[in-house]
């Protein structure tokens, strides 16, 4: 039964849209797991086999408008391309590799060609469809038995050379789907029904679609399994590696522990040398009077001890350990104005106004050591941050039932990205007042004890668009009675803020002292070698690589560089490798100072060339000494370069008569006539030689723009206009 106003039986039809439901199911299957190209292949064999039933069941109709003829080789040329993808499937579905041949060039020769020749052509010529669909089919039957012997004796290789042996149901099923292809030809040369020759074709597809089906599912079970093992493996290697991590995490925990007991230990141990030696300096003061070096040597050990307490107290805090006793009654108004008049005079020494707004009788329950802490943290930062002759404003009110207190400086400001990070202990920002900063415990120990008073801590500032950075703590308020016994609180004195002032340089005078550079961001540090070596020598200095490197590009003379290693604004190794790779400035001496003076330190600093590496605590008279041998050294280079230009010298002129007199005892009169310096005299000398104005500065370790100004001094003096006169006028009487 045909399906009404179509040639193709209804049987066939229902076949087709079965297959047109598999292949769209497919399809979606595919494009989720577009890598299974084993679902591709058997995509497009179903899509042959849809084209072969579309194709052999409506064709030919009368009703559509193509020739008969044209129509009937579409008709046959579906069953063609479906046969030529047979063997190319299973080579590529189940890796078959004995089946190369048959995948390609067996399916060309054996089935194009000969429906090509014995078909295509016979057809177009006599018309006789049947005689030529039944020459057509002979040689690709005995091909598809070929096929069939081929397709076994690939099994067999496969098996042996696979570990994974194919299921004998798979094997199965690969030959009755080869026998439906098998028996096409015999149905289509014994003239079979349209229904009989689609059920045959369509039947190896229902075996090829099981067996695909089968292999899918094997796979998915193999995959699953995969998964299974893998997140298996994984569980127990996180279990393992959790096991693995606490075990590290408690010995880094212990480590750390005992790392901090020992550097509290030491803290504690220090603190007892530290207090002998402020008392015995308060003696002395007291019994001789002060002096700068006296009154420096005591602020920098009052910072030391500062940084000690701080640490001690930041790791108890830590620890939870109890150290201020808050069951006091403090006055707040009291305290800060105490704290505001000792830190007026260093506010005023860094031209700063430190202005005030106290409220009058504030109290609060905390214990006025902890109280003052937070007071002088806050203030001395301002100070330390603020802007040089800025303003500070520091406010103590009331607000219903809470204390306002609020430090606010007219500084850089702090980014909001660190806002969190410099409540942490030793965290520390980079700053151009670097060397003033401690260990970076200030601010954590202020939020460890408004904490501690159940109190909150407020950061405002915003760089970008406003300078300034202000600190609000908010405690609560205490209503005192009259019958609280107020605890009383007086500083005496004041922790160092090591506000040191960089002294002026005076411009260099003498210019046959050597000429030295100090790079140093320590103010304390650079002050004193500053102050220790002008006498002998010229000093320029920076607090940077930067102002440094700026300042060398206007020195006209420089000797040797002296500079620390860790700074902010451009650190010394940077600085050196700066300096080296200038033809103009690396011939200068350098030597490295440093705080970490590691091996590794060491070697990196003098592998790039540096001529010493100094580390701190360091005795100036070590300084001083490295200092004066460098610098005769280089004296005595400058003098082997005279002594061999003299030679030079007297090796030119041999031949004149010794008689008259001696060429140097000439050149140093005519020098000495003409008001020649050190200096230029060295400079004329090496002129005599023809040497250029870089190579003059080389050899005295000067610019050749320097060289060029000596040279015209010398000119002029002689009353000369070249080097050829200049050397006539100086060795001739």
């Amino acid at each position: 039964m045909l399906l009404p106003g179509t040639q193709i039986h209804i049987a066939v039809f229902t076949i087709l849209l079965f297959e047109l439901v598999i292949f769209f199911f497919q399809v979606i299957y595919f494009l989720s797991r577009p890598s299974d190209k084993n679902r591709l292949w058997f995509l497009i064999l179903l899509s042959l086999l849809i084209y072969y039933n579309v194709v052999s069941g409506f064709l030919p109709d009368p009703n559509i408008p193509l020739p008969i003829t044209v129509q009937n080789i579409f008709a046959y040329s579906g069953g063609l391309f479906m046969s030529m993808y047979f063997p190319f499937y299973f080579y590529k579905a189940f890796s078959l590799t004995k089946l190369r041949f048959y995948a390609f060039w067996g399916s060309i020769v054996f089935l194009l060609i000969p429906f090509l020749i014995l078909f295509l052509v016979p057809y177009y010529l006599t018309g006789d469809l049947d005689l030529c669909r039944k020459i057509v089919v002979v040689v690709p039957f005995f091909y598809a038995l070929s096929f069939l012997y081929s397709l076994t004796q690939a099994i067999q290789a496969k098996n042996k050379e696979s570990k994974d042996h194919i299921y004998k149901r798979e094997i199965l099923g690969m030959y009755i789907g080869v026998i439906f292809w098998v028996s096409l030809p015999i149905i289509v040369f014994f003239n079979g029904s349209q229904l009989l020759e689609n059920s045959f074709a369509n039947a190896g597809l229902v075996v090829m679609t099981i067996l695909f089906i089968h292999q899918a599912i094997q796979d998915a079970k193999q995959e699953y399994n995969v998964l299974l093992n893998s997140e298996r493996k994984l569980l127990e290697l996180n279990e393992s590696l959790k096991l693995k991590v606490k075990e590290r995490t408690k010995e880094l925990e212990f480590a750390n522990e005992q790392k901090t007991n020992t550097f509290i230990n030491l803290a504690h141990e220090t603190k007892t040398p530290l207090t002998l030696i402020n008392n015995y300096l308060n003696d002395y003061i007291e019994k001789y009077g002060g002096n700068k070096e006296i009154n420096i040597v005591k602020s920098n050990v009052e910072r030391l001890t500062k940084d000690i307490v701080n640490f001690f107290d930041s790791e108890r805090l830590k620890k939870g350990i109890v150290i201020y006793n808050h069951g006091q009654v403090a006055d707040f108004s009291s305290l800060l104005n105490q704290s505001i008049e000792l830190f007026k005079p260093y506010s005023q020494k860094m031209g700063m106004t430190l202005q005030s707004e106290i409220e009058d009788r504030i109290y609060i329950n905390a214990d006025p050591v902890a109280l003052n802490r937070i007071i002088n943290n806050l203030i001395e930062n301002a100070i330390r941050y603020g802007k040089e002759r800025g303003q500070i404003n520091v406010s103590l009110h009331n607000d219903n039932n809470n204390i306002i207190f609020s430090v606010k400086d007219d500084g850089h400001g702090i980014r909001s990205k660190f806002h969190k990070k410099i409540f942490e202990g030793y965290y520390q920002i980079n700053s151009e007042k670097k060397n003033s900063q401690g260990l970076g415990m200030g601010l954590s120990i202020v939020k460890q004890i408004t904490d501690s008073l159940n109190g909150k801590i407020t950061l405002i500032s915003d760089p970008p668009n406003k300078e300034g950075t202000e600190f609000i703590i908010q405690l609560n308020r205490y209503y005192n009675n009259p019958s609280d016994i107020i605890t009383p609180f007086s500083s005496d004195k004041k922790e160092a803020l090591d506000l040191e002032v960089l002294q002026d340089e005076i411009d260099i005078q003498d210019n046959e002292q050597p000429t030295i550079m100090l790079i140093e961001d320590n103010i304390a540090l650079l002050n004193y070698m500053y102050s220790k070596l002008k006498p002998k020598y010229n000093i320029l200095f920076a607090t940077g690589g930067q102002e440094a490197l700026a300042k060398i590009k206007t020195t006209k003379i420089l000797d040797l560089i002296i500079s620390d290693v860790m700074m902010d604004k451009g650190n010394g190794i940077e600085f050196y490798k700066i300096i080296s790779s200038n033809k103009k400035y690396n011939h200068i001496p350098f030597i490295f100072l440093t705080a970490k003076g590691t091996i590794k330190d060491k070697v990196e600093g003098l592998s790039l060339g540096a001529i010493d590496y100094i580390a701190k605590p360091f005795l100036f008279n070590e300084l001083s000494t490295k200092i004066e041998s460098i610098l005769k050294n280089h004296q005595k280079q400058r003098e082997a370069l005279i002594k061999s230009f003299r030679v030079y010298l007297n090796d030119k002129e041999e031949e004149e008569p010794k008689t008259i007199s001696d060429p140097d005892t000439i050149f140093a009169e005519n020098c000495q006539k003409f008001s020649l310096t050190v200096r230029e005299t060295e400079i004329a000398k090496l002129m005599a030689t023809g040497q250029t104005y870089k190579t003059i500065g080389d050899s005295l370790y000067i610019s050749d723009k320097t060289v060029g100004k000596h040279v015209e001094n010398i000119l002029k003096k002689a009353s000369v206009t070249n080097r050829s006169e200049l050397v006539n006028k100086l060795f001739n009487k």
